[in-house]
């Protein structure tokens, strides 16, 4: 056995998913309250009707426990395949925004999403992790473009603004002639996933005000 296998079965590595299965939830309660065109601190009970105790103490402990793997640059995780991946960053961020906005209880872990995602912003506008780059980075691109989106939508910030204008940008120009998006620069590449992604990218930008044909 290697060390390297010794090592993962001592410390459970930063899997996809277990950060998908976190923010699955919170990230649904998003979207249907964008898809209403509010925003997300809008009109949001204390606690939705649907929701019973168990499912609140579930949602309230996965938050809790996604705060508690934030690092001090604002990422996510330290080791395993998607660890400082910035769609694990944008999928807690879109999560945190669920509980009661940029002014909830998690409005600090919020505001680092935003400077660890604003921070890995490249100068065509993609945002990517400069040393960890997984299979089909459009889809940590497009989770980041999305929740940027809800962001600027609450703050306005324009430092925001900026780079999510470039982030959509950079989506719209990707789009092949079929209209879809590719996991890679290869053109038989495309995938109804990683377009769907592209699409609600491009819903949340709109939905703030960025210019989207």
């Amino acid at each position: 056995m290697s060390k390297v296998e010794s090592a993962s079965q001592k410390e459970p590595e930063f899997s996809r998913r277990s950060a998908l299965g976190a923010v699955f939830v919170s990230t649904l309660t998003a979207l249907r309250n964008w898809w209403r065109g509010t925003p997300v601190q809008a009109g949001f009970p204390a606690i939705p009707e649907h929701v019973i105790p168990q499912t609140q103490a579930a949602i309230e402990g996965g938050l809790k426990w996604l705060a508690s793997r934030q690092v001090a640059d604002g990422g996510f995780g330290s080791r395993g395949s998607y660890a400082r991946n910035v769609g694990v960053c944008a999928l807690a961020g879109t999560a945190f925004l669920s509980h009661r906005g940029m002014t909830g209880s998690y409005r600090r872990a919020i505001q680092d999403c935003i400077r660890y995602l604003v921070g890995r912003a490249q100068e065509n506008g993609f945002i990517v992790e400069q040393e960890v780059r997984t299979h089909a980075t459009l889809y940590g691109h497009g989770f980041a473009t999305l929740f940027l989106g809800q962001v600027f939508g609450e703050s306005y910030d324009p430092r925001v603004r900026d780079t999510l204008k470039a982030a959509t940008e950079l989506i719209l120009n990707r789009q092949d002639g079929q209209g879809g998006w590719c996991y890679t620069s290869d053109p038989k590449d495309a995938d109804v996933s990683i377009t769907t992604c592209q699409l609600l990218a491009l819903f949340s930008a709109r939905q703030a005000g960025i210019g989207v044909p």
